[in-house]
């Protein structure tokens, strides 16, 4: 059974901080984290740093974003792009579908059932990665070879 977002979150061991239970947040700063419930939180002055932001009221704080990203809801598809070390990671049956994951470290992660479909797996590591039955339809590629059949690189296109 594939991992919910939290478990997946918990199992890379990703840096998660439930904003609205910090109390007084004025002047923080946060740097590669997953952020949530910004919601009637004062944060005057803080300093977000590359962090996923993730719910309602972020666009209410009067704070200094730099290189985040907003989600109203967090996907797997989220914390596999913004978070490229998913080795050993479940993502069986993951709808995957388009997402980045140039040079992603995905070795013995279980894709098995994986919706890959036009996803960029270019430079990916996918060595030991359990690919079966993976959709790989259109999927790109270059030196992500390792753990691939001759049958799923058919139906993937090369990238130079």
């Amino acid at each position: 059974m594939a991992m919910s977002v939290q478990e997946l979150l918990e199992n890379l061991n990703l840096k998660t901080i439930d904003i609205s239970k910090l109390g007084e947040s004025r002047g923080l700063y946060f740097v590669d984290a997953f952020v949530f419930n910004a919601e009637n939180v004062n944060g005057v002055g803080c300093v977000f740093y590359r962090c996923m932001l993730v719910g309602v009221g972020f666009d209410q704080l009067d704070s200094l974003f730099v290189d985040c990203r907003n989600r109203v809801e967090l996907t797997i598809k989220d914390v596999c792009e913004l978070y490229k070390g998913l080795i050993n990671a479940d993502l069986s049956g993951a709808d995957l579908e388009g997402a980045n994951l140039y040079y992603a470290k995905l070795q013995s992660a279980n894709l098995k059932r994986a919706n890959l479909r036009d996803a960029n797996l270019k430079g990916a590591d996918l060595d030991g990665a359990n690919l079966q039955s993976a959709i790989l339809q259109d999927a790109s590629y270059s030196s992500a070879t390792s753990g691939l059949t001759e049958q799923q690189k058919a139906g993937m296109r090369f990238v130079e």
